[in-house]
């Protein structure tokens, strides 16, 4: 079994061509946590546009890591995340907090 994420492996691209590679190998990729919800939308896409994993890592208590979303990723009661519906990743950056956070703004 592999693992990585988005954030460590390059990108959404990257992720998905270790799948592939280790499809061919006849073994599982599972991705852990991107160490915020931005990340983590990244790594829902992957999971859902690959075959050979089984789950997606999640640290709990989940809230903790909660940043940067209007809406975060909901789990369900059995443990499940399901497909965003919205255009793009599917999910709206929380650009007041983006806002609220801003150190300086380059010009």
């Amino acid at each position: 079994m592999l693992r990585g994420d988005v954030l460590l492996k390059g990108g959404i691209t990257s992720l998905l061509k270790i799948a592939h590679l280790a499809e061919a190998f006849a073994m599982k990729l599972e991705i852990h946590h991107g160490g915020n919800s931005i990340n983590d939308v990244a790594n829902l896409h992957v999971q859902m546009a690959i075959a050979n994993t089984s789950f997606m890592e999640v640290l709990l208590p989940h809230e903790a890591w909660w940043h940067g979303l209007v809406e975060e990723i909901q789990i369900d009661a059995d443990g499940y995340v399901h497909a965003p519906t919205k255009p793009g990743l599917g999910y709206e950056i929380d650009l007041e907090l983006v806002e609220r956070q801003k150190i300086t703004t380059l010009s």
